[in-house]
């Protein structure tokens, strides 16, 4: 798969991937985020998702957030969706799933850096985390995705990208639902 030539810039001066980046058939980056700075954001998965009873495009499946911090602070922070049956069962007891997050960490890393990216420092040694679970649903222009408990969610657009309570981002979908 060849990836050079598709990152654009924008107006804030960062690279705008216009493609997929799938590591499976099964697990596919929705966005990355660097800084709070929104450098991804894919919008065309669309058989990743079903409609929901509302019409809406919910994710088939959950995302995880995979965290890259360096030393210097940067945060690097890759949204994936887990296609199906690839996200049940997911708990901090489950150590299988957390050997395959960190698979998962190091295919991102090495998928971005195969293409030559320009998003990790080659100098930098980084701290990973991953949260989840995330449901997630794909609107016109952006991501919604909130966790199970109602606590954390975002809503992701090419250009911004807004932390908020699970709540809020319910919310966020329901104005969405109005607007129809």
């Amino acid at each position: 798969m060849k990836m050079f030539g598709l990152f654009k810039k924008n107006s804030k001066e960062l690279h705008v991937f216009q493609g997929d980046l799938d590591l499976t058939p099964y697990i596919s980056i929705l966005s990355i985020v660097k800084n709070n700075n929104p450098v991804y954001l894919n919008l065309k998965k669309e058989n990743f998702f079903i409609k929901d009873r509302d019409g809406d495009l919910k994710l088939n499946g959950r995302v995880a957030i995979f965290k890259f911090k360096d030393e210097s602070g940067n945060i690097i922070e890759f949204f994936v969706a887990f296609y199906g049956e690839f996200s049940e069962g997911w708990s901090s007891a489950n150590q299988e799933m957390l050997r395959g997050f960190e698979l998962v960490a190091r295919g991102l890393f090495d998928l971005i850096n195969k293409n030559q990216i320009k998003l990790f420092s080659p100098k930098a040694v980084y701290q990973t985390q991953y949260i989840y679970t995330y449901r997630c649903f794909l609107l016109e222009d952006k991501i919604v995705t909130y966790n199970l408990s109602f606590t954390d969610g975002y809503v992701i657009t090419k250009s911004t990208i807004k932390n908020m309570t699970g709540n809020e981002a319910v919310e966020h979908l329901a104005s969405n639902q109005a607007k129809k």
